[in-house]
């Protein structure tokens, strides 16, 4: 079981990312022109075959893509193309930039927070400070939206806007597990999503699919408490 915990803000607020631009990335469309015009053709088709299924598999991806695996992609020419046509995701949200985390070759969303949603996360996430503070015998750490959590069989990667992860599981991680993404997967017991639930923006149901099928199904580490936090009229 989980809670939902409505509370009003008299603003709305939306997903949008930043970029670490990467100043070495080169243009395939440039290169394609200094070749033999009879294989102009074949690269420019192979550029747009993989650049259609990269942009395809970020709708629907849980985890973190590679552009290994899209040849002809480079970083800048996807982040200009999302500019101005973002793609939504429903574990990630507004996809609207990437960079690359060279320690694990993957594309990492860039996260940038509207001024009104983070007052209501940092609040949340003193409080929670706060908490574990005044409660020293039980303990823990907090973390906020910058705080990955690898999920599952999977690998999953979700990002709850205010976790808590217990001091007993703290205290069991080992460096790869605190400093990389390649440890094994652990979860925090108390997660908050801070998000729209009312009108046509409404995302009521993408969380209650990530509380019910990502955060509450792992067994080992079984997440005891979710918020759902609306930012409404």
């Amino acid at each position: 079981m989980y809670c939902k915990c409505f509370l009003h803000i008299d603003y709305h607020f939306f997903w949008c990312f930043s970029v670490s631009k990467i100043s070495n990335s080169k243009s395939i469309e440039n290169s394609i022109y200094m070749i033999a015009p009879a294989q102009q053709s074949n690269l420019q088709n192979q550029l747009n075959n993989d650049f259609q299924q990269l942009l395809q598999d970020l709708k629907t991806t849980e985890k973190l893509l590679s552009l290994e695996n899209y040849r002809t992609v480079t970083l800048e020419q996807l982040n200009n193309y999302l500019r101005n046509n973002p793609i939504e995701n429903n574990h990630f949200g507004l996809l609207s930039h990437f960079y690359i985390d060279y320690e694990i070759n993957r594309l990492v969303p860039a996260r940038m927070v509207v001024y009104g949603k983070e007052i209501v996360v940092a609040k949340i996430a003193e409080l929670v400070g706060d908490w574990i503070k005044w409660t020293p015998n039980i303990g823990g750490r907090g973390t906020t939206s910058q705080g990955a959590f690898i999920l599952g069989a999977n690998r999953d990667v979700r990002m709850p806007d205010v976790a808590y992860t217990p001091k007993n599981i703290n205290r069991s991680l080992n460096e790869k597990q605190k400093w990389t993404y390649q440890g094994e997967t652990f979860a925090p017991t108390f997660v908050v999503e801070v998000d729209t639930l009312i009108g046509s923006g409404s995302q009521r149901n993408n969380l209650d699919i990530k509380m019910k099928q990502d955060y509450f199904p792992n067994v080992s580490q079984k997440l005891t408490i979710g918020y759902f936090v609306r930012l409404g009229d």
